[in-house]
């Protein structure tokens, strides 16, 4: 019995044991029947000899033993070759049992020892231990990619608090030292508290999306209605700072989707696009069906825009398109890698795209539809 292990047909470890049991059958039929055909008939002959042709009795008993000796002698040899063919050929494949199983003892102790760089070789003995060796260098590679991205929040993270904690540093010295005043320093200090949070907030969230570890509550529903309701939601914060906002929503087939979590993509995506836009510009909401299988939303704006050569970044932790930009206001840069994780849960696929600055950007998701 074979089975395929990505990609190629590998002969399962107990096929290779009847095989080698098959073999050493054949050894023991082969060399019982070349010991009767050789040793045999000399024994059988030997025997005759000494026998009195003229007493039949004799003839008779010497015949007995030949032929009871010659099948002794027979199996003896046969056995004594059997055994010898199968403690090689089940020696050898107990030999490379344990030398996979011990390249596996090892592999686990680095792993609990902390080392996620050590692969398996292949274990080449049949295609369960390959599945073995497969699905264990599957789970180092993950072992590895979540230990990386937990270092890399936790030096980008630290990244991050030093900001806030820096200002309400100086907000409790000034307050000790009398240069500042309670009053003076609250509203400081309450924003850079709401801040941490919702930076501890998004970093909860972004550890989870980098981890595939989301959760998603599906339904079928419309794309649109989910897409008017967001854009209503945030009409106000558009007119109190002057830009328009407008909404072409066509008639568009369902899909499945998590209400709360596409809501949030849409959310981060206009606001951004309010927050990159100046007083008097506008942004413009898509909702689109562009072929049989998919369906679109599309938010454009005309702000800053995005260079060239930053769009690869835009979905990178903590990567901001302004990094001069006020971070009170620019965000921590986390948005865009969780709304591509959302979408990835959605089996859809998020893209930006500008014709550099000063000309606005536009950033558009793709949805399969149901069936």
């Amino acid at each position: 019995m074979t089975r395929k292990v990505r990609g190629r047909r590998i002969q399962s470890l107990g096929s290779r044991f009847f095989v080698a049991l098959s073999v050493t059958l054949l050894v023991v039929a082969a060399a019982i029947f070349v010991v009767s055909g050789v040793v045999g008939p000399m024994i059988f002959h030997a025997h005759l000899a000494q026998a009195d042709l003229s007493d039949p009795t004799t003839v008779v008993m010497h015949a007995e033993e030949a032929f009871q000796f010659a099948s002794t002698i027979s199996l003896a040899v046969g056995i004594v070759i059997a055994v010898a063919v199968a403690m090689l050929v089940f020696g050898y494949l107990a030999s490379r049992m344990n030398a996979s199983l011990s390249r596996l003892e090892s592999a686990a102790t680095s792993i609990a020892d902390g080392d996620y760089a050590v692969r398996l070789p292949r274990l080449d003995i049949g295609s369960e231990f390959e599945a073995l060796g497969v699905a264990f260098n599957d789970m180092t590679q993950r072992l590895q990619t979540t230990e990386e991205t937990r270092r890399r929040l936790l030096s980008d993270l630290a990244h991050e608090l030093r900001t806030p904690i820096a200002t309400i540093q100086a907000q409790v010295d000034g307050i000790e030292d009398g240069v500042v005043t309670a009053e003076t320093s609250l509203p400081v200090l309450s924003s850079q508290v709401a801040r941490l949070t919702r930076l501890s907030e998004d970093v909860v969230l972004l550890s989870r999306a980098e981890e595939h570890a989301l959760s998603f509550e599906f339904e079928v529903g419309s794309v649109g209605d989910l897409v008017a309701e967001t854009v209503d939601s945030l009409a106000l914060r558009y007119r109190g700072k002057g830009v328009a906002l407008h909404l072409d929503r066509r008639p568009t087939p369902d899909v499945v989707i998590d209400r709360a979590r596409l809501g949030q993509v849409i959310a981060n995506l206009l606001t951004n696009a309010l927050t990159a836009t100046a007083p008097g510009g506008s942004v413009h909401v898509s909702v689109a069906n562009p072929d049989a299988d998919h369906v679109s939303i599309e938010v454009r704006d005309t702000g800053i825009g995005i260079a060239a050569e930053q769009l690869p970044h835009l979905f990178e932790r903590f990567y901001r398109v302004d990094q001069a930009r006020d971070r009170d206001h620019g965000g921590f840069g986390i948005g865009l890698t969780i709304a591509r994780a959302i979408v990835d849960g959605h089996h859809g696929r998020i893209t930006a795209a500008s014709n550099g600055p000063g000309t606005g950007a536009a950033f558009t998701i793709l949805l399969p539809t149901v069936g």
